[in-house]
């Protein structure tokens, strides 16, 4: 079990509609998988983003920036995926592609 979470960004005033970049995922057992891209290559490039735009999970429930910044430190001692693509001493595993 699992749960996703979403940056929400580019939201319209009019009709509510935003575009959605997803931020990561937090898993039971493991560190917090970020999902990285060429434009986001980090924890700190998407921090930015964290502090800016609404960050909801994937029940639509909005998500404050600490708290997600919490949880990530708070999963950093567990389980490392082996597919992650940064140094092991970061607090999370960054991951790049789609993943869920």
């Amino acid at each position: 079990m699992g749960t996703n979470y979403d940056v929400e960004m580019n939201a319209c005033s009019q009709c509510g509609r935003s575009d959605t970049i997803h931020f990561g995922k937090s898993s039971a057992g493991w560190r917090f998988t970020l999902h990285v891209t060429p434009e986001l290559p980090d924890l700190e490039a998407w921090k930015r983003l964290l502090w800016t735009q609404t960050i909801r999970d994937e029940y639509g429930r909005k998500i404050e920036a600490d708290y997600l910044l919490d949880l990530i430190r708070a999963k950093a001692h567990l389980l490392r995926d082996e597919n992650a693509t940064n140094d092991p001493g970061e607090m999370y595993d960054a991951i790049t592609g789609t993943f869920s």
